[in-house]
């Protein structure tokens, strides 16, 4: 029994704040995650069935401290999160007041954790071979031992996926072990749907005569089995994982290349609700989108508090956009129009203005089309970010450490991966071109020798291989070239440039080893000749020192005593 006192606690309580802010990007690796509410909570519910935290690199993330006070919940990752990962966060509706009023509506938002300072340049020639029409990639630590692995979907009436463990430092295991999934699987993705702490698999499969999207669940030690096929609607090629009724545990859609009853006019996205322990519906609603769609992202884009989607429609030049009521059913009929025909679609806050932005992959258009938000889920704007050929795949992260969204896109027929490094306003330059194999259709990004940063894996499926890039966080010349000293320091620190930097402005930042930025300051090399780097107000410990100057960036090592 509760006793109630006041009309004012009888009230159904809302969410006041969130930490970090929705959409948000190049947040600390340690970041606690903290919801507030109009009313104190009844402190006896059970807390993590409050706040679920999803982890795409990792799974469900148990380790840390999750606690409820008063109006506060909060969550205290153990090891931190990953370098430039997605983390999703559910409030559910299990959240009551002290007077026994639940929440009325439960609230999803995401956020993307920080890299560490680096050039973004990309090297290295390891191409290792893999199965036959390969034609997706991604990445997670499957077997839990702290590093990413690689599964690699294989396009084939086999119907496999191949499983390679990394072995700490960025090098996959040769000969990785096979799971079957039904046949055509056109791309594996990651996530937990089962809550146990571990990422499961689920792949879209496009030649089947019942379309079905393939469910395996992992053992935590990079074993998948069962037997799950999801009905869809026709040629799923396309799946995305996340919580859409805000329920807390990851539900599925599904992008259904082709609709024989609309007479090839429009497609459908199927969507699958989880029972919670990886099971999903087996009818659902079809959402009508463009035709042929390739492509699904999801993210809030009309900053409501849960997740809407958007598809990129392969034989047109549109991207569709469907918005969430909160609870899972999807409507609307914005069609933007993008490049000729969009293969890939993400979503990321291009710009830095706390909504989400929609960069599509043009097949046909040597370009990526950029389209701005408004706040409310509506896009314009005709930008584009020139790139050497027709791009299958595109990425958005932050590759260089500085605080904002990069562009990658692999070009199919340059046998090139393009990068174009991001101003902060969503503008795009650099000419920077990455050598792969032939034939690339996705690229996927992450920190596969644990030094915080970005590096890259492309799926070639002409030259039946993987290509794996590894960022270069320093640039050797500069890297000799420019000194800091004491170091290890106490109270300052000193730096030396080459002569011919007279009177060049530097950028001058801090960071440290989770990605928060320290000091950030612009000074001219005379200043800095005369003028000693102040580090009185840093704690004892390791740092990033990145300098931008006019022949490119450097990372130093600098610790403070």
């Amino acid at each position: 029994m509760f006793l109630l006192i006041g009309a004012a606690q009888a009230q159904t309580p809302t969410v006041t704040s969130i930490s970090p802010a929705r959409n948000t990007y190049s947040v600390p690796r340690n970041k606690t995650v903290e919801v507030n509410f109009s009313q104190s909570l009844y402190l006896e519910d059970a807390n993590s069935q409050i706040l679920k935290i999803f982890s795409a690199q990792t799974g469900y993330v148990k380790t840390g401290a999750i606690g409820t006070s008063n109006n506060t919940v909060k969550f205290v990752p153990g090891a931190g999160f990953r370098p430039g990962e997605t983390i999703s966060a559910t409030i559910t509706t299990a959240a009551r007041s002290s007077s026994g009023q639940k929440l009325a509506k439960p609230l999803v938002f995401q956020f993307t954790t920080a890299t560490s300072p680096s050039k973004g340049v990309f090297g290295g020639d390891a191409d290792p071979g893999i199965g036959n029409n390969a034609t997706s990639a991604t990445l997670g630590d499957v077997d839990g031992d702290g590093d990413l692995d690689m599964l690699v979907a294989n396009y084939n009436n086999e119907g496999t996926v191949s499983v390679q463990l990394n072995n700490g430092k960025g090098t996959f295991s040769s000969k990785g072990h096979e799971v079957r999934v039904g046949a055509g699987p056109y791309q594996v993705v990651l996530g937990d749907v089962d809550g146990d702490g571990d990422l499961d698999l689920l792949t879209p499969n496009a030649n089947t005569a019942v379309s079905t999207v393939s469910v395996r669940l992992n053992d935590g030690k990079g074993n998948f089995g069962g037997t799950q096929e999801v009905p869809t609607g026709e040629n799923p090629h396309a799946l995305a994982l996340g919580d859409i009724d805000g329920d807390g545990d990851l539900d599925l859609l599904a992008a259904n290349y082709v609709d024989s009853k609309s007479n090839f006019v429009t497609s459908t996205v199927s969507v699958r609700l989880n029972d919670g322990t990886g099971k999903f519906s087996a009818v659902g609603q079809e959402v009508t989108v463009g035709t042929r769609p390739i492509s699904i992202a999801l993210g809030d884009i009309d900053n409501d508090g849960d997740l809407d989607f958007v598809t990129a429609n392969s034989n047109t030049v549109t991207s569709s956009v469907r918005l969430n009521d909160g609870l899972g059913s999807f409507s609307g009929s914005q069609e933007v129009v993008v490049g000729t025909n969009p293969h890939s679609v993400v979503l990321g806050d291009i710009d830095g203005d706390g909504d989400l932005d929609l960069v599509t992959g043009d097949l046909n258009s040597s370009t990526a089309s950029l389209r701005l938000n408004n706040g409310q889920g509506t896009f314009s704007g005709d930008k584009v970010v020139d790139i050497t050929s027709g791009a299958r795949s595109v990425a958005l992260n932050d590759i260089d450490g500085d605080g904002d969204l990069d562009l990658l896109a692999p070009n199919y027929t340059a046998n090139t991966v393009s990068v174009r490094l991001n101003n902060g306003a969503g503008a795009f330059s650099g000419k920077q071109e990455v050598s792969i194999g032939a034939g690339s259709y996705s690229i996927a990004l992450g920190d596969l020798d644990n030094d915080g940063d970005l590096d890259l894996v492309t799926v070639n499926n002409t030259s039946n291989t993987v290509s794996v890039r590894f960022n270069e966080s320093e640039t050797k010349k500069l890297e000799e070239e420019i000194s800091v000293f004491p170091n290890p320091a106490h109270l300052k620190a000193q730096l030396q440039f080459p002569p011919r930097f007279a009177e060049q402005l530097v950028q001058v930042r801090i960071v440290d080893m989770v990605g928060r930025t320290m000091s950030d300051q612009q000074v001219t090399t005379q200043q800095i000749a005369t003028q000693p780097l102040m580090l009185h107000n840093l704690a004892t410990g390791v740092y990033h020192l990145r300098l931008d100057t006019s022949e490119g960036s450097i990372v130093k090592r600098l610790i403070v005593e």
